[in-house]
């Protein structure tokens, strides 16, 4: 800083430095709710901060289980059927705790099936919250 105040100089470098920091921030915002599904949850609760329906939470499942096999097995998914918890994509961090959207204290339970053959793959989400909610009894 001169005796004049800020340079125009000054001030252009500030505010790229400020617009990078927003950028970057967005950027790694966005790949954690990828990560997660697309929930963004409290850490301390763990509780959805959406409201989401049972279709969206199985779409998401189907979503973060593309994106962990693509990550397991890139474009070579053997043939055959295989089954993937929940608990499993909570556990290599590609989705969250999920809870019921009607009860959110109730912790929902499910898989993802998939099905192989000839490189087409066909998922299969089923999700149990409670007695509220069952994959395929609605």
């Amino acid at each position: 800083m001169n005796n004049q105040g800020w340079s125009l100089n000054s001030l252009l470098a500030g505010l790229g430095v400020l617009t990078f920091a927003l950028v970057f921030s967005i950027v790694l915002y966005d790949a954690k709710l990828r990560k997660v599904g697309g929930q963004i949850t409290s850490s301390s609760t763990k509780e959805s901060k959406n409201n989401y329906s049972y279709s969206d939470i199985e779409k998401d499942l189907v979503s973060a289980c593309e994106a962990y096999l693509k990550e397991e097995y890139g474009k070579h998914i053997p043939e055959g059927s295989m089954r993937i918890s929940i608990d499993t994509l909570v556990e290599e961090n590609f989705y969250d705790i999920v809870y019921d959207p009607i009860h959110p204290k109730q912790k929902c339970t499910g898989y993802v099936t998939i099905e192989v053959q000839d490189n087409y793959s066909s998922y299969h989400p089923y999700l149990k919250c409670g007695n509220h909610y069952e994959s395929g009894t609605r």
